[in-house]
């Protein structure tokens, strides 16, 4: 029997992108689909993934959007697929055009788009709102006319569902695979650290951080990409001395920094592509620090909380209160044993629930209805 072909497209992402590549794709290819990704890269076969590969994204964000977006949809032509995965906004116009040729085609919203653009600090502050509403309205019109759409969280399935029925929550749960056998949690007594690996910008609230350990003997792990305009205030305030810069490592790095540090940061401020105090399940941190059995110290989204609280796997705070922050780690150093606890139970969590096999569950079931 004739595989059915199915095709996932990105614009933006990178060709071996963790949610789309190695869970979905990956997923799929295991479920017996023929399964094909467009993207930037090279053409191959990995992970029994077909890949076209399109080269380099274009420098300019208006020429990637132009140009690039156009060569996707053409070599998705070429392909003929029988189901096509559309992952980002800008592609959603060939999503129409694909439905419209009666293919089945889902949107896959990977975050809040219009509270994403509200944030945009390269576009001018009077029309950010103009233009996300724009946006919206676009999206609202173009998700009725697909077969169905795939969300990150809850709140956001709540807004595609309005629009179009068919609407399901796939999260970004964490693959069991991604903790190594071997690991082993390695704190240092002595002298009390805590990290975080990722992207160093204003919404991770690292300057609050910084002013809530004036007083305290720590020392604060960082590694990741940084925004420009960010570090050098960071690196201005009295406590950077007690920050160890280790700039972008590799995934095995960051598993050892994690299992080195006694807590694992995930401040993420509350704004327009959280929904404020509602937060998302699609940020993967609070979950990568329970996998690898580190306690945690976040925002108290109201879906993060729910989760800490459920497990005690952690403290939520105000993410931009020094003060609450300062309390949460002080526990943390007048604690040690209680804190490894939480760990555990937060790894046991993510074992009983928070993984990936449960959403690759609701993907493949979702796949199937679509198909039949």
């Amino acid at each position: 029997m004739k595989k059915i072909k199915v095709c996932h497209l990105t614009s933006v992402h990178p060709q071996f992108d963790i949610r789309i590549f190695r869970k979905q794709l990956v997923s799929l290819a295991n479920a017996g689909y023929d399964v094909y990704q467009i993207s930037q890269g090279e053409s191959g076969k990995k992970d029994g993934v077909n890949l076209i590969g399109l080269g380099e994204i274009p420098d300019s964000r208006l020429k990637r959007i132009l140009f690039f977006t156009r060569k996707i949809y053409q070599a998705a032509l070429e392909l003929d697929a029988d189901l096509y995965h559309i992952h980002d906004p800008e592609l959603l116009p060939f999503a129409v055009k694909l439905a419209k040729q009666g293919k089945i085609v889902i949107f896959d919203s990977h975050e809040n788009v219009p509270g994403q653009i509200a944030e945009k600090t390269y576009i001018p502050k009077f029309f950010r709102n103009i233009i996300a509403n724009i946006y919206a309205s676009y999206e609202k019109r173009a998700v009725r006319k697909l077969a169905g759409a795939i969300t990150v969280t809850p709140n956001l399935t709540k807004i595609l569902k309005s629009y179009n029925p068919n609407t399901v929550t796939i999260t970004n749960y964490p693959l069991l695979s991604e903790a190594k056998e071997d690991e082993v949690r390695q704190v240092d007594v002595k002298q009390f650290k805590f990290c975080f690996p990722g992207l160093i910008s204003e919404e991770w609230c690292h300057l609050e951080l910084l002013e809530a350990i004036r007083d305290l003997d720590v020392e604060y792990t960082l590694c990741g990409l940084y925004h420009d305009d960010y570090l050098p205030l960071l690196k201005e305030h009295p406590s950077w001395a007690k920050v160890n810069y280790l700039g972008v490592v590799t995934r095995d790095d960051v598993i050892e920094i994690i299992n080195s540090n006694n807590v694992g940061i995930a401040l993420a401020r509350k704004m327009p592509n959280t929904f404020w105090d509602e937060g998302t399940l699609g940020n993967t941190k609070l979950f990568e620090y329970m996998l690898h059995k580190c306690p945690v110290c976040c925002t108290n989204f109201t879906l993060w909380q729910e989760i800490v609280e459920q497990y005690d796997c952690g403290i939520c705070v105000e993410p931009d209160q020094p003060e609450q922050i300062k309390e949460a780690l002080i526990w943390f150093m007048d604690n040690p044993e209680e804190a490894e606890k939480m760990g555990e139970r937060g790894y046991q969590a993510i074992i009983d629930k928070y993984n990936w096999s449960t959403q690759e569950t609701i993907l493949v079931d979702f796949y199937s209805k679509l198909l039949t």
